[in-house]
């Protein structure tokens, strides 16, 4: 866990701009580079949620009863732990804003690959004549991250209706 407050400590995109400086640009650097930074987050959560159940009654009970680990893990803890599922889709929102966001920079997909921020960018030059050439990508971000967001609040909602 300390290595994750180390990572932490910095911000994210200057952390995914290094690994870029240092790799290059391209799909999958960027890619790379940001599931580099961002497993933080995951095993902050998976950490403290595990620790958290660790001491319920339902697996002190487990023990008591004499259960090997694995099966206190595999039957009990990881489906309780879930709730890491929702993070991720969430996190896909904020995975797209930032690889178009560096692909606006000249930092993500290299032509001939076609990347949302890079649209873009090279639509920023025809604004007055073709507001469409940047726009268009535009809400296909806007969209999308929507759209994974709100399927994160509803799997958020389906997992608490269960429980």
């Amino acid at each position: 866990m300390r290595t994750v407050d180390v990572v932490i400590s910095f911000p994210s995109i200057v952390l995914v701009i290094a690994v870029l400086a240092v790799r290059g640009p391209g799909s999958l650097t960027i890619i790379v580079a940001i599931a580099v930074v961002d497993w933080t987050t995951y095993a902050r959560l998976i950490h403290s949620q595990v620790l958290s159940l660790r001491e319920r009654d339902f697996v002190e009970a487990c023990r008591a009863v004499g259960l090997p680990s694995s099966r206190i893990l595999f039957r009990h803890v990881l489906p309780n732990v879930a709730a890491v599922a929702v993070v991720a889709v969430v996190d896909v929102c904020q995975v797209i804003l930032a690889i178009s966001a560096l692909s606006f920079l000249g930092l993500g997909a290299q032509p001939p690959t076609l990347d949302w921020g890079y649209m873009i960018n090279e639509g920023r030059s025809f604004i007055y004549m073709g507001w469409w050439i940047s726009t268009f990508p535009g809400i296909a971000v806007l969209y999308t991250g929507l759209a994974f967001s709100l399927l994160g609040d509803g799997l958020a909602d389906a997992l608490n209706a269960r429980r």
